[in-house]
């Protein structure tokens, strides 16, 4: 029975999210895909909704090969059948799926899809220009927090802090514009991340003066870790790190009097490329965290330039807001 108030999910929707469960397990994973299902997700939030439900879910698709060939469900489920074979397989499982959902025939709420969900699943918010020239670029970083265990929802740039309502967690993009992004951010109470300097001073993470307070550096490669012991500084040793594959920008900025540094940039130590807040703690404009806050020294496109350190450090960096750490 669907929730009063809350968004139906209804039969058509629920079919519709496991016909693009079954595209992507075939084989789809190109970015005109991604792209694709991005947008459908961000169009309703019951689509959202089915879709958080399906991934919560794909454990139990396993399961449900259990009366199949062994090996042929093993090579279905790791895409190893021909395509034509493997996608009548996969059309078999998720056909016993919508059945073992109980969507078919009556709408079901969207909070009862969310509250199915496995609660170890952080729900993530993130702030992206939906068709901006970065998109790619996000939808990567997406890709690797779902392979970490969080459920990724990409968001556009214009969307209000109430459409986070359901989020564990609040991911903003440096691929937003500042002018676009709506009020309000900044007394959000969930914990936030971001690497748009532009909004640290929006955020009151930081002052306002660009290049004084906040900014972005040329062409780095290093960070000069300052606070070893915390775990967003995920157990790499104080002193230099090789953040970068090759030399590309940092963000950074300098935090208020209750921040926590964690890295700054190297031989800059006045610009802090990694930082946070505890909840409650002073940041600028004597405002205080109302949940954790991150950023982080990404620029537009460097996530995928990143060293093995500088992923972990991200690792730790969203998993620390997060609450994992």
């Amino acid at each position: 029975m669907a929730t009063p108030g809350a968004p139906a999910v209804p039969p058509h929707v629920a079919r519709r999210a496991v016909e693009w469960w079954v595209d992507r397990q075939s084989g789809r994973t190109d970015d005109a895909f991604t792209a694709a299902l991005a947008r459908w997700r961000a169009e309703d939030p019951a689509h959202d909704a089915a879709w958080r439900h399906i991934e919560a879910m794909q454990g139990r698709f396993g399961r449900l090969t259990a009366g199949l060939d062994a090996q042929a469900a093993q090579a279905a489920l790791n895409l190893k059948m021909k395509s034509g074979a493997r996608r009548r397989l996969l059309r078999a499982i998720a056909g016993s799926a919508l059945a073992l959902f109980a969507v078919v025939g009556a709408g079901v709420s969207a909070s009862a899809f969310a509250a199915d969900a496995s609660p170890a699943v952080t729900r993530v918010a993130m702030l992206v220009q939906l068709h901006g020239p970065n998109l790619k670029v996000d939808e990567r970083i997406g890709q690797h927090l779902g392979e970490r265990g969080y459920a990724v929802r990409l968001i556009d740039e214009s969307a209000t802090p109430e459409a986070v309502r359901d989020a564990d967690l609040v991911v903003i993009s440096s691929t937003v514009s500042s002018k676009n992004v709506r009020p309000g951010w900044r007394m959000l109470d969930k914990p936030l991340v971001t690497w748009e300097n532009d909004l640290l001073d929006d955020l009151a993470m930081t002052g306002k003066r660009h290049d004084v307070d906040f900014g972005e550096t040329g062409k780095e490669r290093y960070l000069w870790l300052v606070n070893a012991p915390h775990p967003i500084a995920a157990g790499l040793p104080a002193g230099a790190t090789n953040a970068y594959g090759k030399q590309a920008p940092m963000s950074w900025g300098k935090p208020g009097l209750g921040a926590i540094t964690i890295a700054t940039v190297y031989g800059q130590p006045d610009k802090a490329a990694i930082f946070a807040y505890e909840k409650g703690a002073t940041m600028d404009y004597e405002t205080l965290a109302p949940a954790r806050r991150v950023m982080f020294f990404l620029d537009n496109d460097t996530f995928t330039n990143l060293s093995p350190a500088g992923v972990a450090l991200f690792d730790a960096a969203v998993d620390w807001a997060a609450g994992r750490r």
